[in-house]
């Protein structure tokens, strides 16, 4: 009996290490599942974007972090992040834009207090963008068309310079290049979905952090 009790206590432990290690390894290692209506917005499309003409400046190009405070990919690369921002700010306006409901406090404590937050609501960005998780990085340019949609990098600290597919779009932005073609790693999602909402089974687990997916945007309204 005894014996019967400490497998199964080693059957437990066993099963609690493997879904920490899914919750936040390698779930994060595979690409994002893509909605099943999700619909592609082409490189070159026109943007117009759900703010006021008077928040944008028609000499910047606009730079959208899709951001998700309680995503652990998301927060990987906060640093990289600042290191754009505090690079091109002064060449770019750029823009943060978080799930509806997700706390705006804590997402400038952990990127910057001095740029726009935007709250995703309906999912209005992201249908417009073609965005269906976080962390990705959207460049409009002068024109309102789309640049450039995808990852930051091939690894989640954006440690590989050789991949740093946000940056490099930038500079080929503002030397006035056309729209890059990338590969698999620059287009294809990796992250969090989007919309999130709380797992049911992380309030079992105190070490949990509250992203899973949700209902999918694009089953609600994915015309333009």
């Amino acid at each position: 009996m005894r014996k019967v009790f400490v497998l199964g206590m080693l059957a437990l432990l066993f099963a609690g290490i493997s879904y920490i290690f899914w919750q936040e390894e390698l779930r994060y290692s595979l690409p994002t599942p893509i909605p099943e209506d999700y619909k592609e917005i082409a490189i070159g499309s026109c943007i117009e974007l759900p703010i006021s003409a008077e928040e944008l400046n028609p000499r910047k190009a606009q730079f959208l972090h899709f951001f998700n405070p309680d995503c652990p990919c998301s927060r990987f690369n906060a640093t990289h992040f600042k290191y754009l921002l505090k690079s091109f700010g002064e060449e770019l306006d750029f823009r943060i834009i978080i799930p509806e409901g997700a706390s705006e406090e804590r997402t400038r404590k952990l990127l910057s207090k001095n740029i726009p937050v935007h709250q995703d609501i309906e999912g209005k960005w992201s249908l417009l963008t073609g965005v269906y998780a976080s962390p990705q990085a959207v460049i409009i340019d002068s024109n309102q068309a789309l640049y450039y949609r995808g990852n930051y990098n091939k690894a989640r600290f954006c440690t590989f310079p050789g991949s740093n597919y946000a940056e490099i779009s930038i500079n080929l932005l503002l030397r006035g290049n056309e729209a890059p073609v990338w590969d698999f790693y620059a287009s294809r999602a990796y992250g969090c979905q989007l919309p999130e909402v709380q797992n049911p089974l992380s309030s079992l687990f105190f070490w949990s952090n509250n992203e899973h997916t949700s209902p999918s945007l694009w089953n609600v309204n994915n015309s333009h």
